[in-house]
């Protein structure tokens, strides 16, 4: 094998090999111990967050961009739901209400299924 080449198996010497080899076992054990429902509502939290942090730095970098009218606000593309220009600044809270939203969908059906698994 040359120089730089990727080696799954890694130098025994230097116990590459062995800590990769665990931490397949540990990903492994933790697929296995962690139910299904809670593996999908901690993907779904974790998109919702990101929508959330999406539609805030949409928010954020709407907000420092300076307009001189209405109209030169919204032929940048800063339209759309939720949107008002006030003084030469456009605010957009269509994104970040839309993240906060799913958030709070999410964080509801993750509390009716804690409390139901619970009841059974």
């Amino acid at each position: 094998m040359s120089a730089g080449a990727y080696d799954p198996a890694g130098d025994p010497a230097s116990g590459r090999g062995r800590s990769l080899a665990a931490m397949r076992i540990d990903l492994g054990q933790l697929i296995r111990d962690v139910p299904l429902r809670t593996l999908a509502l901690a993907i779904a939290i974790g998109y919702a967050l990101l929508e959330t942090a999406r539609g805030l730095g949409y928010f954020i970098t709407v907000l420092t961009e300076h307009g001189h009218d209405v109209g030169e606000a919204f032929s940048y593309g800063y339209g759309g739901t939720m949107t008002w220009v006030w003084g030469h600044h456009v605010f957009s809270f269509g994104q970040l209400a839309t993240g906060l939203v799913e958030l709070g969908a999410v964080l509801l059906v993750a509390a009716l299924v804690q409390r139901y698994s619970r009841a059974s």
